[in-house]
């Protein structure tokens, strides 16, 4: 992404006289999406924007502009726009300003964070997520009883997101799992440390290897690894492929949140939640081929994506479409 000289020397007047609405589409849309990731902060960079904007208005006649910004540029929100086109204004008014502060003191300074405290950024994903809700609460969930071998040939997904059994037994399943998620672009896997060099090398063979989240399990019961001598207060979660997005890698659950009461393994919704989160985005479709007491599904439609997954329990099956059922989803 290109940015402004210190001086601020473009005008929009220049950009209105050489440049096409369809390239200042093309200039704000990608400049909104690298500031949006976190790949570029800095308000140089948001006043470049806000230029481009002002541009961009000034060639479309009134009342046209929002139709336009919504038709050509729908990442970007209304007030997003207004808040990028104020800073370029701003920065013609003083240029030094946003040359010296540091990208936080701007955001703040320039209106970019709002008065209730979060960004336009936030703001948009909040909105995504919330449409995303309603429209999955329409549909019928795939939930079936099955082996997850014979489920993920078929499955259609955005990504993997599941919490396979611990003990040492299963490790074979991990194996197994990798063959069949190659197709998918991201795969999340929630693992224990106590045969993690196992897992990796049944997962590694198979899938490329992107990174491992930090799921905490605050609270004042630690679980006791007694063969190992530890009180562990997080786990793994190993992430496959590629993410879409910049994203933490510290997943959060809620203090205290031991949600046991419809399956003995299973993890908070909250905690779920956070991750499912920071791998998709809302839309897309999770599938859950340990689905166990559904904990995953409940994460997943809650927060506006959809869900398919299977487990060969039909009693966790029954539980799951109880859960969801709970949750106004499956009755489409």
């Amino acid at each position: 992404m290109q940015t402004l000289p210190a001086k601020l020397e473009l005008k929009t007047a220049d950009l209105f006289e050489r440049t096409s609405l369809d390239k200042l589409a093309e200039w704000i849309t990608k400049g909104h999406a690298a500031i949006g990731s976190g790949v570029r902060r800095m308000a140089v960079d948001v006043a470049q924007i806000g230029a481009w904007l002002v541009a961009a208005k000034s060639k479309l006649a009134h009342g046209e502009w929002l139709p336009w910004l919504a038709e050509n540029c729908r990442e970007v929100h209304e007030n997003t726009a207004r808040s990028y086109m104020r800073t370029y204004r701003e920065a013609e008014r003083n240029p030094q300003l946003i040359v010296d502060l540091t990208p936080t003191q701007a955001y703040k300074k320039l209106g970019i964070v709002k008065a209730d405290g979060k960004s336009a950024r936030k703001k948009e994903r909040e909105e995504a997520e919330d449409a995303a809700v309603e429209e999955v609460a329409t549909e019928n969930p795939d939930i079936v009883c099955a082996d997850f071998r014979a489920y993920l040939k078929t499955c259609t997904a955005d990504a993997i997101v599941t919490d396979p059994p611990y003990p040492k037994e299963y490790l074979p399943l991990y194996g197994d799992l990798a063959k069949l998620a190659k197709r998918f672009s991201v795969v999340a896997i929630m693992c224990g440390q106590s045969y993690l060099p196992q897992i990796m090398a049944h997962m590694d063979e198979h899938l490329d290897y992107c990174w491992t989240f930090a799921y905490l399990t605050p609270g004042g019961q630690a679980v006791q690894l007694w063969d190992r001598q530890v009180l562990t207060f997080w786990k793994p979660v190993l992430v496959f492929g590629k993410l879409s997005e910049w994203a933490g890698d510290v997943v959060k659950s809620p203090v205290n949140a031991n949600e046991k009461e419809d399956h003995k393994w299973g993890q908070s919704v909250g905690g779920m939640q956070d991750l499912i989160r920071r791998i998709t985005t809302p839309g897309q479709t999770i599938c859950d081929p340990f689905m166990g007491g559904g904990t995953t599904a409940v994460a997943a439609v809650t927060t506006g994506r959809r869900i398919v997954g299977c487990d060969i329990d039909a009693q966790c099956v029954a539980t799951t479409q109880r859960r969801l059922a709970e949750c106004g989803v499956g009755d489409g």
